[in-house]
């Protein structure tokens, strides 16, 4: 089973959370696909060195392009960078440029290098913080698979032919139509969970930028999530040690993946969310309860839980369907993809009758052990986990 985490730079998802979704994953899963440019961030650190000054100020281009970005003085510098890209493109033809041409150009280039740099030293420690760099060093492994889908570090879709092209590569990634493809599980975030309760939130007659209704409702609905496993959190594990945990657990959580490959690829044939769940629930549920035994049991992480340091808080695996049109709605709110190819992968997911309704996800969110849960995860959420009933997170696409 591979899962995939996709996620690009324009977004607001917490790096922190990404680091983590990505750590659980790595541990579960038989593959991990880190794909668009969470994929740019592990090689990033090889990648920046051979930047030359186009390609830097391109990155910083890129990057205030998006509306989600507020820096002040924003337009000027949009414009700034473009005139100096012109420049920088045709310097090295002009034979004999003028001293004050000389004297612009290399001012330019002074700043637009200094600028970078600051950005990069910024994303370094980011990368430090949120634990992102022990992923970069396991990046090696054959179990991790990095791909950027056509978007770069700092890229954006500067043009609709550029938008229907990684729309193409988004969907390809998400909805493979191979038949020989290995089944796939996309991994969501907390903010999943975040909008899913805004949409509760919501009265009947509101409506988010789509096509269809999104309705609460108490009958006739599907069922969101099933919490699945308990982990202690693990974020702040090394590379080293997330390894050897691994090491662990990898023999029991292939006999596991096995079960939820035949599930998945169930849930892709299936239009009914009743059907998806009651296949979990008779096929798959009894091989989660016993993974969670085998954890409880780990002394690995029960003495990751007993360290005096440790964080108190653990890692909830919850298995379930999303459908496609409620995914789109996920990356418009959070800023996934860019609305350009945005709107391309709704009207090619709507064109293609093949693709399913729903798509299988692991969502990953953390809980403080014994107390209050974290933000976006209510009560009512936590005892539905601990009689392994399916959250309640119901929503209708009429």
């Amino acid at each position: 089973m591979k899962a995939i985490v996709f996620n690009t730079e324009n977004s607001v998802i917490n790096f922190d959370t990404e680091t983590q979704m990505i750590k659980c994953g790595y541990l579960m899963a038989d593959k991990l696909c880190i794909a668009g440019q969470l994929g740019g961030y592990l090689l990033f650190e090889e990648e920046h060195k051979n930047f030359g000054i186009i390609r830097k100020a391109q990155f910083i281009y890129d990057l205030l392009l998006p509306e989600s970005n507020t820096t002040e003085g924003k337009e000027v510098w949009l414009k700034s960078i473009l005139e100096f890209l012109k420049i920088a493109k045709e310097f090295p033809r002009i034979k004999h440029p003028t001293h004050e041409l000389v004297l612009a150009y290399n001012n330019s280039r002074r700043v637009f290098s200094d600028w970078f740099d600051n950005l990069r030293d910024n994303i370094q420690e980011l990368q430090k913080k949120s634990g992102f760099l022990d992923l970069i060093i396991l990046s090696n492994e054959t179990k991790i698979e990095t791909k950027l889908l056509n978007i770069s570090m700092g890229r954006y879709s500067h043009s609709k032919h550029e938008a229907e092209s990684n729309a193409k590569l988004i969907l390809e990634l998400l909805i493979p139509t191979n038949q020989s493809a290995e089944p796939t599980i996309l991994m969501l975030p907390i903010e999943f969970n975040s909008m899913l309760e805004m949409i509760q939130e919501e009265d009947e007659t509101s409506r988010l930028d789509t096509n269809k209704n999104l309705e609460v409702e108490e009958d006739d609905t599907f069922e969101c999530l099933f919490p699945a496993l308990k982990i202690p959190d693990i974020r702040n594990l090394t590379a080293l040690q997330l390894k050897a945990l691994n090491s662990e657990l990898s023999e029991p959580f292939k006999n596991l993946n096995i079960k939820l490959e035949s599930w998945i690829l169930f849930c892709k044939k299936n239009n009914s969310s009743i059907e998806i769940f009651d296949n979990f629930k008779a096929n798959v549920l009894d091989s989660f309860i016993n993974m969670q035994g085998l954890i409880d049991r780990n002394q690995t992480l029960t003495n990751l839980k007993n360290n005096p340091n440790y964080n108190y808080f653990e890692n909830n695996y919850c298995i379930g369907i999303c459908p496609v049109d409620l995914l789109w709605i996920f990356y418009e709110l959070y800023r996934v993809v860019d609305p350009m190819t945005l709107s391309y992968l709704k009207k090619r997911s709507e064109n293609n009758k093949s693709y399913p309704e729903y798509l299988p996800i692991l969502h990953i969110y953390s809980e403080l052990i014994g107390g209050e849960t974290e933000k976006n995860i209510n009560q009512e959420g936590k005892d539905d986990a601990i009689e392994n009933k399916p959250q309640k997170k119901y929503l209708k696409i009429d």
